[in-house]
């Protein structure tokens, strides 16, 4: 018998989800339409520079950022350290156990966090990065 989204897992985690894609149903070419898929391909994925290409923009962000990823969503972890390690206003949080849809994953713990990220933004707590916290070495000393 087929899973659902919504079913819970183990009690190990309460309020979190299986990731949709886990759903094999949702994975077969028959749920998405194939022109569908190649014009966000073409119209949209390849031409959308690579996040790489962006760092120095990132140097230039002063806003307040999160970057929120799952810590099981393996394409999306170094591209989110990339992203902390360049804008000085950036935080990383990983949520455990979560792929790419973390809000359907874990939607109390993902509200949670946010929640407090808009809180600290709007009472103007959101800190920038102090530059001594950014060092080539992992004990802070210099070579």
């Amino acid at each position: 018998e087929e899973e659902t989204r919504t079913q819970e897992r183990p009690a190990t985690k309460p309020n979190c989800y299986p990731c949709p894609w886990t759903n094999l149903s949702l994975m077969s070419p028959a749920a998405h339409s194939e022109t569908g898929s190649m014009n966000t391909q073409l119209g949209v994925q390849r031409e959308r520079p690579s996040l790489y290409d962006l760092v120095d923009d990132m140097k230039r962000l002063a806003v307040p950022t999160l970057v929120l990823s799952g810590d099981e969503d393996w394409p999306c972890l170094q591209p989110g350290i990339l992203m902390k390690q360049n804008i000085r206003s950036a935080a990383l949080t990983l949520m455990p156990n979560c792929g790419h849809t973390i809000n359907l994953e874990a939607p109390d713990e993902f509200n949670r966090i946010v929640g407090d990220f808009i809180a600290q933004v709007d009472s103007g707590r959101w800190p920038m990065r102090d530059p001594r916290a950014i060092s080539g070495s992992i004990t802070g000393m210099k070579p």
